[in-house]
Parts: structure tokens; sequence; C-alpha cells
């Protein structure tokens, strides 16, 4: 039974997760070592905790872990005995490694929230995708119990972190599809709009990130798009990432 719950990171992922908890429950703990928060200590004595801290991108284009990692181990050398929750963005293969070598009970379970939405978003996500062993998930819902279990995709960890960046990457596609279109249908004199306005109604494709003229950009999009152009295996989002360059030099003319 899930008594006490613990957020790390009260950022924008953090702090509207945070709010929700709080409305649920009585006893929440959050800790931002760079904000006023609660203490280290008060996370520990936590049934659960979820993970809400930055990855950003390294030098190499791929998902810097390092954050990530240094909470976990502090985690584990305190000798946390509730499930930990990973809400932050994680990169290929970190998770499989990481839980060859750990104590810790660790579960993958994205967030999808854009940052001007991000208190309804939590509350109302579009899709919910949980990486673990199912009888964790319980305890997860749980605490986020707004949730309902016949909405939740239920896979192993690293399927979970695929699926964060895949739908973040697929989202990139479409805008840099929607822009690749504009540029082409300029280089004749075609109205791009009346174009994308009839491709819109095609069963085929939906509307959602299909009006082109301006880049993808947040703070998911780019870097989770890159995490994956990075692979040796990859040749699509390279080009999906330089159309959207493209863009962004034609938008400071």
């Amino acid at each position: 039974m899930v008594k006490i719950i613990g957020v790390i990171g009260l950022g924008h992922i953090g702090k509207p997760l945070f709010e929700a908890l709080k409305y649920y429950h009585k006893d929440v703990v959050g800790f931002d070592k760079f904000n006023k928060s609660d203490s280290w200590d008060d996370i520990l004595k936590t049934d659960i905790a979820f993970i809400c801290i930055p990855t950003n991108s390294a030098e190499n284009g791929k998902l810097d872990m390092s954050i990530v990692k240094s909470v976990l181990d502090k985690l584990d050398n305190d000798n946390y005995k509730g499930v930990v929750v990973t809400k932050s963005t994680l990169g290929l293969g970190f998770i499989e490694e990481y839980l060859k070598n750990t104590k810790l009970t660790i579960v993958v379970f994205p967030e999808w929230l854009r940052e001007i939405s991000a208190f309804p978003d939590t509350l109302c996500p579009e899709l919910t995708v949980f990486g673990g062993p199912p009888e964790l998930l319980d305890v997860v819902l749980e605490a986020c119990c707004w949730i309902k279990r016949k909405k939740v995709n239920i896979v192993k960890p690293g399927e979970a972190v695929m699926i964060k960046l895949a739908a973040n990457a697929l989202a990139s596609t479409k805008i840099s599809f929607a822009n690749q279109i504009m540029l082409i249908a300029q280089s004749y004199n075609l109205d791009y709009n009346a174009i994308m306005n009839v491709l819109m109604k095609d069963p085929r494709a939906s509307p959602r990130y299909l009006i082109p003229g301006t880049e993808y950009g947040g703070h998911c999009l780019p870097k989770d798009t890159k995490e994956l152009s990075n692979q040796d295996m990859d040749i699509l989002f390279k080009a999906v990432e330089k159309v959207n360059e493209t863009i962004k030099k034609m938008m400071k003319i």
C-alpha cells in the first residue's frame, strides 16, 4: 500500500505531477536541489518516488544520462526500498544496463505533456505507457489514481523508452514532412496551404503536426529526435533534422 509519495525534480515535468499528487493524496513530498523543497531524507521515507529530472542532449547528440544515473545511484546507495518510477526521458539501452546492476525496483512511466498545458496533460495523458513487471502497475496507479488501468499499455522497460522517443520523433517527422511539401510547392509557385488542407482530409493522414511554416521545437522533440538520428541504423531522422534546419534558417531571413 502506498502511504507516502515522492517526486524528485520539480521542473516542467515534476511540478504538475507534484500538484496532481497533492490534490489526491495527503502525504506527498517533493525534492529539488535547485528550489525550495522537502529534504532527500524525506524522499527516502516514501513508498514510491517519481524521477522527473532533465535529460538533455550530450555533445555526441545522444541523450545525457548522467543526471538520471546520479539520482538512481544515490537512491541505490541509500538503500531506497520503494518503487522508483522514471518519468524522465531515457536514452536507448540505458535502463536495460542499469537494471543489471542495481538493487532498486525501477519501472519506466514516460510523460507526454506540452509546456503550455502541463497540468491538464498530466491529468489527461493522450497516451499512457508502463514499462515494467505488470504486478507493479497497481502500485503506480494507486499513486496516479486519475489514470484508468484499461488505458495503460504494458510493455518492457526498454520498449517504453523507445515508444516515448518514437512518438516524439513521429511528430518531428510530420512537421518536417509538411515543411518539405511547402518548399517543393513554393518552387513551382503552388499554394501549399491548399495542398495541405486537402491532404489532411486523407484518411491515411492525421492533421496534427501537418501545418507547414514553422520548425519543430520545444523541450522534447529536438532532443528525442536527435537521440534516434544518432543511432547507427538511422537514415530517416537525419533527413528530418536537415529539413528542420532549413526551415529555421529561412525563418531568420
